[in-house]
C-alpha cells in the first residue's frame, strides 16, 4: 500500500529492479494507492536474488509525496516458472 499524498502535476517514476536491472518500470500519479504491474524478462540462475524499487526522479517541488506504508504489503507473483523449485524459492524468500 502506499500512502499517496501527489496533488496535481506531482508523480514518481519507478524501476522494478532484479540484482541491479531493471526488470520493468511505472509510474505513480495523484489518487494512485495499488499497483498492478506485469513485466517480462529474461530466465534467473539459482538465487538468491535481490528485489527492489528504485525512485528514479524527484517529486516536483510542492506536489506532494509518497511512501510505502509499513503495514502495507509488496507482494511480487511469479509466473511460467516451471523450473523454479522450492529450495530457489526459499532463498528468494529468505534474503527478504
Amino acid at each position: 500500500m502506499i500512502a499517496n499524498t501527489l496533488i496535481s502535476g506531482g508523480y514518481c517514476n519507478i524501476d522494478f529492479r532484479i540484482d541491479g536491472t531493471t526488470v520493468g518500470s511505472f509510474q505513480i500519479l495523484p489518487g494512485v494507492n495499488t499497483i498492478n504491474e506485469s513485466f517480462d524478462f529474461s530466465p534467473l540462475p539459482a538465487g538468491p536474488h535481490e528485489l527492489r524499487y528504485y525512485s528514479t526522479n524527484t517529486v516536483p517541488t510542492g506536489c506532494g509525496s509518497i511512501r510505502w506504508t509499513e503495514s502495507g504489503h509488496s507482494i511480487v507473483v511469479f509466473s511460467n516458472v516451471s523450473s523454479l523449485d522450492d529450495s530457489t524459492w526459499g532463498m528468494i524468500k529468505y534474503a527478504f
